[in-house]
């Protein structure tokens, strides 16, 4: 592999990353997508989370990655 494919591929993953940290952090309300954002557990239509854990750890992961600009 060349170097270039590797930057290429990790300048997608981190604009991709800074796109999802600029829609969360715009007040845009965060889609239900059938399962529990934190921890994949299968959820009615319109939820989010299962439960108030994985809505707070989610959260709390959010806000690490706007601190950290993405970066862990």
């Amino acid at each position: 592999m060349s170097a270039d494919f590797l930057d290429d591929a990790s300048d997608i993953e981190m604009a991709e990353r800074e796109y999802m940290i600029r829609k969360a952090s715009s007040g845009e309300k965060i889609k239900a997508t059938g399962t529990c954002l934190w921890c994949n557990v299968e959820l009615p239509h319109g939820h989010r989370w299962c439960s108030k854990d994985c809505q707070e750890d989610w959260s709390l992961n959010e806000e690490a990655m706007r601190r950290h600009r993405g970066r862990y």
